[in-house]
């Protein structure tokens, strides 16, 4: 069946405009993709009526997605639907008979690296959906260059610049890929704080990219850069991310605080060998998150109650909080913020994640004030940063269903 696939496929892109005389073969042979991709994507593409065409590419790190789940985002263009497969590569790909335009952007690392091929199929959306099947039956019907305008110059979305089929083909793709970068610079972030993965972070770029049409047809984004890719360290995160948070993670932004991706950023200073700080910078990102939003939803609201008689405010929050004057300094204990001060508004942390807590702030002023040289276990150091995630996104959570509820403005 798949030999059936590829030889559609292959068909498909050879009429037309194309820059290879076999674009499949040479893909396939340097990497950008293996046969079980592009029979895949025909396949769900060939299914009903709907006008899509599917963006690939590949990262070079490993997301560990729900197998078998595709993730379907509401989002603002093209109703995108993702796919992820996580490969591993020990050898450089096969750059034989391949042009500048089609080398493989990966193809540099000599190692065993991750990588993860990608797929987005669109439906197509705006005035480019009202000219595809013209696109697709021209481009069927030509072994050259058509001059055949597809598009007129006072219907074009280029002012005053009407599309064959070959400048219609070349618009889709750019558009793509540019509707791509965005997608997947919120999908790399929202995998990111969820796999607790810093490793993996948003790229620039999307490496070895290419789109397959309606039809089957294969077309290269013009003027592929071949950038050289840094070799990446392989990811330390276990675990599989669910595909259903995956897209509710990039769609609503604020499910994911930036405390939290301050505190995935914080490994990395595990992974270059320094627990330690890893551990002194974990505590220092909650005690900012404490104040921050005690400050917000419990000091600044005690002020509002006494206004009335400002020399008692201060006397209050002088004793509760925070002292005036050239020395002032928030009174409370990091520990007792947790414990005592955000139950005032009605959030509470577990016990259990309090006395874990209180294992991490000992550790961290262990480090501060008795060890020199001696670091921490990075066993610790990533129990110490798990503790800090898990206590934010546990009282993100509950200001969230508070905000749901009209009990914060």
């Amino acid at each position: 069946m798949n030999d059936r696939i590829i030889k559609d496929i292959r068909k498909a892109s050879r009429v037309g405009y194309t820059s290879a005389g076999d674009v499949v073969s040479l893909l396939l042979k340097s990497g950008w993709c293996e046969v079980g991709d592009l029979c895949v994507a025909y396949e769900l593409l060939k299914e009903g009526e709907e006008l899509n065409a599917t963006a690939f590419f590949q990262l070079p790190y490993r997301l560990d997605i729900s197998s078998g789940k595709r993730v379907s985002l509401q989002w603002e263009h093209g109703a995108p639907v993702l796919a992820f497969s996580a490969r591993t590569v020990g050898h450089a790909h096969d750059k034989s008979s391949t042009s500048d335009r089609l080398s493989n952007q990966l193809s540099d690392i000599d190692r065993m690296a991750d990588y993860t091929q990608v797929r987005i199929t669109f439906s197509l959306w705006g005035r480019r959906r009202q000219y595809y099947r013209a696109y697709l039956t021209e481009i069927a019907n030509t072994n050259g260059h058509s001059r055949k305008h597809i598009v007129k110059a006072e219907r074009s979305w280029h002012v005053g610049r009407p599309l064959t089929a070959e400048t219609y083909e070349s618009d889709l793709c750019s558009r793509l890929y540019h509707e791509s970068v965005r997608i997947m610079m919120r999908v790399v972030e929202a995998y990111s704080t969820l796999a607790r993965d810093p490793i993996v972070e948003p790229l620039p770029a999307l490496p070895n990219f290419f789109v397959m049409a309606k039809n089957g047809r294969l077309i290269l984004r013009p003027k592929h850069e071949n950038d050289e890719q840094e070799a990446r360290p392989r990811s330390c995160a276990s675990g599989t991310v669910r595909g259903s948070d995956l897209a509710e993670a990039t769609v609503n932004r604020s499910k994911f605080s930036q405390y939290e991706r301050f505190l995935v950023d914080a490994i990395r200073h595990i992974d270059s060998g320094n627990p330690n700080l890893a551990i002194v910078q974990a505590v220092m990102i909650l005690d900012w998150f404490a104040n921050t939003i005690l400050a917000e939803r419990l000091i600044k609201p005690i002020e509002q109650q006494l206004s009335r008689d400002p020399s008692v405010a201060e006397f209050v929050v002088g004793r509760i909080w925070e002292s005036k004057g050239k020395r002032s300094q928030i009174r409370v204990r990091t520990i007792d913020k947790f414990k005592e001060y955000f139950s005032l508004i009605g959030m509470i942390v577990p016990p259990k994640l309090i006395a874990q807590l209180a294992t991490v702030i000992a550790l961290r002023n262990d480090i501060v004030h008795k060890r020199q040289v001696e670091s921490v276990s990075e066993d610790l150091a990533r129990n110490a940063i798990d503790t800090a995630i898990d206590i934010v996104r546990h009282l993100m959570l509950q200001m969230k269903i508070a905000v749901d509820m009209g009990q914060f403005e």
